[in-house]
């Protein structure tokens, strides 16, 4: 099962820098890791975990967040709800024409 918890962690009427993070902890992790990000300005944003082959393996956020930092929980599974092995993966956060990828290391 993939864990799909958005906590907004921040959130205010004064602006903002216009850059995003993206950010695992822990990393590597057994059996969660936290992934935290940063929306300048609300709107779309999309979340997603791929192999090093490019291939999506799971969606962790696909919808509108407020601004601010949020915080979303992965148990390193796949969307269909398969364990995924041990090995590197890659986190992508895509919002309007920004997109920031970071790595995420599962250890089984």
């Amino acid at each position: 099962r993939c864990v799909r918890t958005v906590t907004e962690v921040s959130s205010s009427n004064t602006p903002i820098r216009p850059d995003v993070f993206l950010a695992a902890a822990p990393n590597p992790f057994n059996p969660l890791t936290i992934l935290s990000f940063k929306m300048p300005v609300g709107g779309l944003a999309l979340l997603e975990i791929f192999d090093p082959a490019g291939r999506r393996l799971a969606s962790l956020v696909n919808g509108v967040l407020a601004e601010g930092e949020h915080r979303v929980t992965w148990d390193g599974t796949a969307t269909n709800g398969s364990s995924l092995p041990s090995g590197v993966y890659l986190a992508r956060l895509s919002m309007g024409k920004t997109n920031v990828t970071t790595k995420v290391a599962l250890t089984r």
